[in-house]
């Protein structure tokens, strides 16, 4: 294992005395104004000066510096390439100290903004700090694939300055430079000499900054106030050829109060096991792109909030040998994706089958006592306890304390099949106006997928009901709600006692809760709205329950449509699927249609069961039309989506839905006249 050296081996190295005077200009106060903004130079809604609270305004770079003075010679990344290299606290300081003296000598200037088109490393992190110590403002800019998007992107951000890590990228924003009238200069983490002005590397960044005196960089400092805005977040998607909303605005104190509250429930233990928290640095696995606020509060902020070691290799080998990294770092907090969580159990599910049938059934055996323990609220067998620890340990996981699934809501099959490891997993939902999920919380008691715990401190939640359609909408308040979007008139959207609209409804069909508008799996229409796929779909079969499948369809149109298939019988030797429908759908038809049907196609036509889809549109339309959302049309398909065709996922269930828009291609525009 050896320390980190690298490109500031070279460096003259600050004294303890100089980076105490540059820790002591942080955090001049600003008065907050009493409106959300559509400017980055202005300021915020906070209230700054508000001594009743527990947690007083803060910016990063406080943040950063206090953190890296309490743990300064705990080690704060560890990186797995070619070899094991460690960086202390103090170390990750200094160089990000480094960067930010090389862009004061660029010309960077404060609240410019910076834009990184890169995957998560040390040197990234760095520039990240660097660029957020120097005044500016951080812009994600690793889209998709799609060029214009980030074109329109860069433009609307006005970025001065773009990190890259990769040729590939650097060629990119070389080709796009003659059309971004604010670019000053590409920086490359890449150890090559390059041939054009328009583009230098770390080392060169870092040597052009020896120049410039800690006066200067001290001055840049004091400018700093937790009401300053620091990163910018637009939401890309590949079917538009522009952001489908504006940049989001997160300031200082929005960022840094969510990664205290996350940080101080850790370190109290309200969130996992962590026996030896204060004396050794707790592990975490970098896994998430820092597109939005609340990923980047997980990977930069909540390790300085703890001094917790983060683990870095590149990301590619991190999604295709996730299990052997399990093993080797042992971490003690997990966040993945919905799509990785199910990744991990399949890979489960692979190195499980090669076993005995006697441990086959032990395993099994143990499993289902462990899930029934958590479903009736026993107490856990000691031998299942014993049988799962000893899997755990041989997964790499039994270290781990938390376990939290970004964005989406894990599915509950997959919610349940980790609770029979003994692994609970908690949802860290995102929303675009906030900087983390407006609770979190591990309770033994809750064990559905969709439990969110209790309200953060700091932070208000306002259920208003809409009409008489059992809905409620969500409005917001606290400190890590966004400082506003820009060139979006937000008047329409904080009331007269400062309450956000989150754009989010929550429904309730049988004592269940749903939320539109917030998961995975979106459709952006034509106006820039966004509807969520997942949970319109199952309110949908809630109120029509004998509706096998449905898939939201609409990219880029003026409204959504519905693809409807009805629960038919399943030959279960070839799983294909057959015109027959169900015995719960016959009597179904019977009690409410007063008709009995056994074929799929003829209750297909029938104008009764029209009668009955209409009516729940109406009510999904109710809810859905608060955000700008409305279902025009619907098909009901002659039969339903198949296993065998791919058209299901066999593992997850899960609709496969880029093929299911293609193959069906020519019934989606029947509905779009």
């Amino acid at each position: 294992m050896t320390r980190s050296k690298s490109i500031f081996e070279n460096e003259v190295p600050l004294s303890d005395d100089d980076a105490e005077d540059l820790r002591r200009f942080i955090d001049i106060p600003v008065e907050g104004k009493d409106q959300f903004v559509h400017r980055v130079e202005d300021a915020v809604t906070l209230e700054i000066n508000d001594s009743s609270s527990n947690y007083p305004p803060l910016t990063i770079p406080s943040f950063f510096a206090n953190a890296c003075k309490k743990f300064k010679n705990r080690i704060a990344f560890t990186m797995h390439r070619v070899g094991v290299t460690t960086y202390t606290f103090e170390t990750y300081y200094r160089h990000a100290l480094d960067v930010a003296k090389g862009l004061i000598a660029l010309g960077v200037k404060p609240l410019d903004r910076i834009g990184f088109m890169c995957q998560a490393s040390v040197r990234i992190f760095e520039a990240i700090m660097g660029s957020i110590l120097v005044g500016g403002v951080y812009v994600d800019l690793l889209a998709p694939d799609n060029k214009t998007w980030m074109i329109n992107t860069m433009k609307e951000a006005k970025i001065v300055v773009v990190f890259v890590d990769s040729s590939f990228a650097k060629d990119i924003q070389l080709d796009v430079w003659d059309e971004l009238v604010h670019m000053k200069s590409i920086i490359t983490t890449q150890s090559i000499n390059i041939q054009d002005s328009r583009v230098m590397n770390m080392h060169q960044l870092v040597r052009s900054g020896k120049k410039v005196n800690l006066e200067r960089l001290a001055h840049r400092l004091g400018k700093h106030a937790p009401n300053k805005c620091c990163a910018i977040f637009y939401r890309s998607n590949e079917t538009l050829n522009q952001p489908s909303t504006p940049g989001v605005m997160m300031s200082h104190d929005s960022m840094t109060i969510m990664a205290r509250l996350i940080g101080e429930k850790i370190l109290k233990g309200e969130l996992g096991n962590f026996p030896d928290i204060q004396e050794k640095s707790v592990k975490l696995l970098t896994t998430l792109p820092m597109t939005k606020p609340a990923a980047f509060v997980m990977e930069m902020l909540l390790p300085l909030a703890i001094g917790g070691c983060v683990f870095m290799t590149h990301p590619s080998m991190i999604e295709i040998s996730l299990w052997k990294w399990m093993m080797t770092i042992e971490p003690s907090i997990i966040c993945l994706t919905t799509r990785m969580w199910v990744h991990l159990r399949n890979k489960i599910q692979e190195k499980t089958r090669s076993l005995t049938s006697l441990r086959d059934w032990i395993f099994k055996y143990a499993k289902r006592k462990m899930l029934d323990s958590y479903q009736q609220g026993r107490n856990v067998p000691k031998f299942s306890q014993v049988v799962i620890k000893g899997v755990l340990k041989k997964l790499g996981l039994s270290k781990v304390g938390l376990f939290l699934c970004f964005g989406a809501t894990l599915p509950q099959n997959y919610f349940d099949f980790f609770l029979s490891l003994n692994i609970q997993i908690i949802p860290y939902r995102e929303e675009r106006h906030l900087s983390g999920p407006y609770s979190l919380s591990r309770s033994l008691d809750d064990k559905q997928a969709e439990s969110m715990g209790s309200i953060f401190p700091e932070f208000e939640t306002n259920m208003m009901r809409v009409g008489k359609t059992g809905a409620y909408k969500m409005f917001v308040k606290g400190r890590h709600v966004c400082m506003g979007i820009l060139h979006e008139s937000m008047a329409e959207r904080v009331d007269n006692k400062g309450y956000l609209d989150t754009e989010a409804l929550i429904v309730t069909l049988q004592d269940e809760l749903f939320l539109v508008g917030s998961t995975a799996d979106e459709v952006v229409l034509k106006t820039g709205t966004v509807l969520s796929s997942r949970t319109v779909e199952t309110c949908f079969k809630r109120l029509v329950p004998i509706v096998a499948s449905c898939m939201l369809v609409g990219d880029n149109m003026e409204t959504a449509a519905l693809l409807i298939t009805l629960k038919t019988i399943v030959n279960p030797e070839t799983l294909e699927t057959t015109d027959v429908l169900t015995q719960e759908v016959q009597n179904w038809c019977e009690q409410k249609l007063q008709t009995v049907h056994w074929s799929a196609e003829f209750l297909a036509a029938s104008k009764k069961l029209h009668v009955v889809i209409n009516g729940a549109l109406v009510i999904i339309n109710r809810l859905i039309k608060r955000c700008g959302g409305w279902i025009g049309a619907y098909k009901v398909l002659p039969r339903n989506f198949s296993i065998l065709d791919m058209e299901i996922d066999p593992i997850t269930k899960e609709l496969n839905r880029s093929l299911i828009r293609d193959r069906y291609r020519d019934d989606i525009m029947t509905l779009y006249p």
